[in-house]
């Protein structure tokens, strides 16, 4: 792994603030200065996916919603890029630049081998709204996205034809970003004919990242290399 900034000087809207970012069992807060945490598969593929972790725009999960699953992405032959986001801003737009960001580094960088057409963008909870987001806002766009709980926010609403491919995932009992979310980001995807596929657990909660061993919801990150193989992606 390697970690780069991921902008050459200050973030746009963070100049000059004091680094106070602190980390504790695998957690990130007070983020000033994002970064991508690079994970370079053994056996690339070509396809690149920058995940997002969770924590309500308060903190990041960076360990079980961002590390751990680059690990399984790079056993797929994905390269992995894990972005430690900015959390303050007004609505929560310093996350969505740097998202778009961390799409255009991937794109520039060629020594990290991911072929132009194939950079997604993951994300979990609120990494799964600012996924959804950054599909729906004019700039830069990911060439697919796979939210994963996300609390969308009505962005159903801002589907237009120019959104990409999505493969989304929740389940039914999520008490803290409902399933609903989900359901109609697919609906507004589907009706616009843009690829999508929807898998709704009936069981999980919030937060199951990788999902318990042998539980239902573990099977989430197979159904998701099944529906990259079918979009040519992997």
């Amino acid at each position: 792994m390697i970690i780069v900034p991921l902008y050459p000087h200050d973030a746009p809207g963070s100049e000059g603030l004091p680094n106070q970012e602190w980390e504790k069992d695998g957690v990130v807060g007070e983020v000033s200065r994002p970064t991508l945490t690079v994970m370079l598969p053994e056996n690339p593929t070509g396809t690149g996916i920058i995940v997002c972790p969770g924590g309500g725009y308060n903190v990041l999960v960076i360990e079980r919603e961002g590390v751990a699953i680059g690990r399984r992405l790079n056993e797929l032959g994905i390269a992995a890029f894990i972005l430690k986001y900015r959390m303050d801003g007004p609505d929560h737009a310093h996350a969505l630049a740097d998202a778009q960001q961390a799409i255009r580094l991937v794109h520039s960088t060629v020594d990290w081998s991911v072929t132009p057409g194939r950079i997604g963008l993951m994300g979990f909870s609120a990494g799964g709204h600012i996924a959804a987001w950054t599909c729906v806002s004019d700039g830069q766009r990911p060439d697919f996205a796979v939210p994963v709980y996300p609390r969308t926010l009505e962005l159903d609403t801002r589907v237009d034809v120019g959104c990409p491919p999505m493969f989304l995932v929740h389940a039914a009992d999520d008490n803290v970003c409902p399933a609903d979310d989900s359901v109609r980001l697919f609906t507004a995807l589907n009706q616009r004919g843009i690829s999508v596929e929807l898998h709704v657990f009936t069981r999980g909660g919030h937060g199951f990242d990788l999902g318990r061993p042998g539980s239902p919801e573990a099977s989430w990150m197979d159904l998701m290399a099944n529906w990259l193989r079918g979009q040519d992606l992997l």
